[in-house]
């Protein structure tokens, strides 16, 4: 850790303009760049209901809670249901929750307004402890990816434990820390015990020389992720506003990246001269790129419009998915779904989605985050790989042509999510064997 502090106070002089900018520039940094030093943790969060104020110390009127901590959007969803449970099991005590982006954050607030969030400490020692000091909790659960040596390593001082669930280390990644043992150590030795989504994961983390008796494989949170299928009359709805015929073919792609637009586009061109009706719902990883998109859709000669402006009238050929929280339902409206950050190598993202719904699961090669839910649904022919937008094509084509072909793919897909379902009761009762509730 020493070495490790040494790096971040060296790196100071070349990151203090660009923080200054941000401060400048981008009022949330701003807003939040105060408490996550440490330096206000009394001011209310936007998002939080119990700001730490010399009225509410939850050290001394309070008792010690669980926190729990994921990075981003999808890491919130995927925990959602995991956090449910956590609340049975500290029914007396409550939650601290935070997430580090903004998307997060909102979504935390929406889910869980009664539980206390918070935005998390940079990864400095003294702001660290600062937070320990003011919330005093009784665990740090952290979700998949987003993992701060100061974090772990100052709570484990303190005799904190720390766990990791829903963890996973592509083999890529696991190959290049192999050259670099000390940070292996560093990220990974403070953890009281850590859960990885699948045997692989776990292997990969003990040949990084982690102990094996703090290593375990429990499986993926996505598998009880809550589904919160669409009602008939949320479905009536929908297709009232969007101005779409519920009989017309329609596929969805979801959580694009930048460079599968482009193909998704081409795509529905083509889908266009054999089923003139057909229609696509996207809806881009980041929301700040519609505009983006808006004109590239455009661009190839498709009509468009935004789901938030959706007043009944128009039925365009593109559908764009601008509202934060809504895909994982509209898989539910779809007959197809490419799920994106795989045709580009960003590594995949939540596939289990739109196979808990019924419909054919389309994905590229790149799939190294979710590489055991890719693996399960070929092999139980509920997915399908497409390599590039031709073959993206074929398939799509060969769906809508062949309605029992879908339903049969779209079956084998939701087997496959049911079959693999208490992920989050394994979890708990893990916690549980690792510390007194």
């Amino acid at each position: 850790m020493t070495l490790y502090n040494i790096l971040q106070l060296a790196s100071i002089p070349a990151l203090a303009p660009i923080l200054l900018f941000l401060g400048a520039t981008n009022g949330y940094y701003r807003q939040i760049a105060a408490q996550r030093l440490g330096l206000d943790l009394t001011s209310r969060s936007k998002y939080g209901n119990a700001p730490c104020s010399p009225n509410v110390v939850f050290s001394k009127c309070a008792q010690k809670r669980p926190w729990i901590h994921a990075l981003s959007l999808g890491e919130v969803n995927a925990a959602a249901a995991f956090i449910r449970g956590m609340e049975n099991a500290f029914s007396q005590s409550g939650l601290i929750l935070s997430a580090t982006t903004r998307s997060g954050s909102e979504r935390l607030g929406q889910l869980f307004p009664y539980h206390q969030i918070i935005f998390p400490p940079f990864d400095f020692r003294i702001s660290v402890k600062r937070f320990m000091a003011c919330y005093q909790p009784s665990c740090l659960v952290i979700v998949e990816t987003d993992i701060w040596p100061n974090w772990i390593w100052t709570f484990k001082e303190a005799g904190v434990p720390v766990f990791l669930i829903n963890g996973s280390i592509s083999s890529k990644a696991s190959s290049r820390l192999k050259f670099f043992p000390y940070l292996a150590r560093l990220l990974y030795d403070g953890f009281e015990a850590i859960s990885m989504q699948s045997e692989a994961d776990k292997v990969r983390l003990i040949e990084l020389g982690i102990e094996p008796d703090r290593v375990y494989a429990l499986g993926n949170l996505k598998f009880d992720s809550d589904v919160n299928p669409l009602s008939l009359e949320e479905k009536r709805i929908f297709f009232a506003r969007t101005a779409i015929n519920p009989k017309v073919p329609l596929w969805i792609a979801g959580s694009t990246h930048e460079g599968e637009e482009a193909d998704v586009f081409k795509v529905h061109k083509r889908l266009k001269e054999l089923f003139s009706e057909i229609k696509l719902l996207i809806a881009p990883r980041h929301i700040q790129r519609v505009e983006e998109i808006l004109k590239l859709a455009k661009s190839y000669g498709l009509s468009t419009q935004r789901l938030s402006h959706c007043r009944g009238e128009g039925g365009a050929d593109v559908t764009i998915v601008d509202e934060m929280g809504k895909l994982a339902s509209l898989y539910g409206v779809a007959n197809a779904a490419f799920v994106g950050g795989s045709l580009v190598p960003v590594g995949g993202h939540n596939l289990l989605e739109p196979a808990q719904h019924g419909i054919p699961v389309l994905f590229g090669p790149f799939v190294e985050s979710c590489e055991e839910v890719s693996h399960g649904l070929l092999l139980s022919n509920g997915g399908v790989l497409v390599e590039n937008d031709d073959m993206l094509f074929e398939r799509l084509a060969s769906f809508f042509s062949d309605r029992m072909l879908r339903k049969d793919i779209g079956r084998n897909a939701m087997e496959f999510a049911m079959r693999n379902k208490g992920v989050i009761s394994r979890h708990i009762d893990w916690l549980k064997g690792h510390m007194t509730i």
